[in-house]
């Protein structure tokens, strides 16, 4: 959220209220004439909703109440690097493993890839791979050069992913 100072006078302001079940940066400040300050509101790992008051020194308070739909908070796996690979054979591929990630629960989570022709997953859902339990990526070499693709995780169930929840992965296709 923005808070602006639409007046002629300098302008303190601060937060008040439920912030123990937010992430707030910064909690107040002085701004001048036409200044105006991005203030990021984020929910802890437990919210649902929260409210607050914005205080002012020339303005009256205003209440504010973050609704904070269901998320689910991940850390993904390192980005994959398959390095060169010869095109000579790009089928069946070069395999790796992406586990489920740190924080994140089987029911309903799901990965998705941005070039999947190049970077094909064994399926959305995870599953039993050679790894443990996951996914399994491969990276078929069908043309020289660099190629790069975002695996992102996603809910399959309506629960939000919430950044960072991608990872990159790449290779490059070398001439037989």
């Amino acid at each position: 959220m923005t808070i602006t100072n639409t007046s002629t006078l300098p302008l303190t302001w601060s937060l008040s209220g439920s912030l123990s079940q937010l992430v707030v940066t910064p909690t107040g400040s002085t701004l001048a004439p036409g200044a105006a300050v991005d203030v990021s509101v984020l929910p802890n790992r437990v919210a649902s909703s929260a409210s607050f008051s914005i205080d002012a020194d020339l303005a009256p308070s205003q209440t504010v109440t973050a609704i904070v739909p269901p998320a689910a908070y991940i850390v993904p796996p390192p980005d994959i690097d398959f390095g060169n690979v010869s095109t000579a054979n790009p089928y069946p591929g070069v395999t790796a493993f992406v586990p489920l990630p740190s924080g994140g629960t089987y029911s309903g989570m799901g990965l998705v890839s941005s070039n999947r022709d190049i970077f094909t997953l064994s399926g959305v859902a995870p599953n039993i791979q050679n790894g443990g339990f996951g996914w399994t990526v491969t990276y078929h070499a069908v043309n020289v050069g660099p190629q790069q693709a975002t695996l992102t995780f996603i809910s399959m169930s309506g629960i939000t992913v919430c950044p960072p929840n991608s990872l990159t992965v790449r290779g490059v296709g070398v001439s037989p």
